[in-house]
């Protein structure tokens, strides 16, 4: 019986940090909005519930080493990752260059509603939006 290899292991460890995280973000979303399927009231009618205020997050090997907010436009780089460079604009965030050997990351664009996260597996880093917290 063959074991997986060290990085065979952290390949798993990072898909499911990733496949987690996504669930987090979504099931936080909708925490925040609301159910919104069917359930109307007048009152619920008459106002228009508040987007919630998301800020960018970098996790490095399963560690959150950065969280910014998505209201200014900045483009910078990671000390931990040099080979990276990120974007923030229009209240999103990409991975814009990577010293990775696939691109994939680069390839995922801006974060939004349909793409809420973005994997560099060589870097070890995982590009997510999440809501404030208040």
């Amino acid at each position: 019986m063959k074991f997986l290899s060290k990085n065979e292991i952290i390949f798993v460890v990072i898909i499911l940090l990733a496949g987690a995280g996504l669930f987090l973000f979504q099931s936080n979303m909708f925490q925040q909005i609301g159910t919104g399927y069917g359930e109307s009231s007048s009152e619920e009618n008459s106002t228009t519930p508040e987007e919630p205020v998301m800020l960018g997050q970098i996790i490095f090997f399963g560690q959150i080493i950065r969280e910014f907010p998505l209201d200014t436009e900045a483009t910078f780089r990671l000390p931990e990752r040099p080979g990276m460079v990120f974007e923030i604009r229009e209240n999103t965030v990409a991975i814009i260059e990577s010293d990775c050997p696939d691109q994939v990351c680069v390839g995922m664009g801006f974060l939004g509603r349909f793409n809420p996260m973005s994997v560099c597996v060589p870097n070890g880093i995982i590009l997510t939006m999440v809501a404030q917290e208040d």
